[in-house]
């Protein structure tokens, strides 16, 4: 999934029990499979800062952690980061954003291969 499916699904209105149609929003037939609560507390991450929806530089891959990994040193968000090899393979990371704002001084938490993290989510 991309960032923008993810928000989509849990954007829709759907799981309430309710249809938008026109603009306007109706109670289903459906049952509701999660509840207003639960909803509209999606609602409030999904809009807020916390979210991770900042600029994304077209010529950047996807990353599956984007915008929800934190640091487990000095709790600051988990940036991503790119680079080419000397065979121009591009490598992908990421890097505590305190350590990349400021060095080893920000956090002593070193870049993380993007690849190999991602698998170790996936696989749990």
């Amino acid at each position: 999934y991309r960032d923008k499916d993810v928000h989509t699904i849990l954007r829709n209105v759907t799981y309430l029990g309710k249809v938008k149609f026109n603009g306007e929003l109706y109670e289903g037939e459906h049952e509701a499979i999660v509840s207003e609560e639960l909803f509209a507390r999606v609602q409030s991450v999904l809009s807020s800062k916390a979210c991770g929806r900042g600029r994304r530089r077209g010529r950047n891959p996807e990353y599956l952690l984007q915008g929800i990994a934190w640091c487990g040193l000095c709790d600051k968000r988990i940036t991503t980061t790119a680079g080419r090899g000397r065979n121009k393979e591009v490598y992908r990371y990421y890097v505590c954003s305190n350590r990349g704002r400021k060095g080893r001084d920000g956090c002593d938490h070193s870049r993380l291969g993007a690849e190999e993290l991602e698998q170790l989510v996936v696989s749990r």
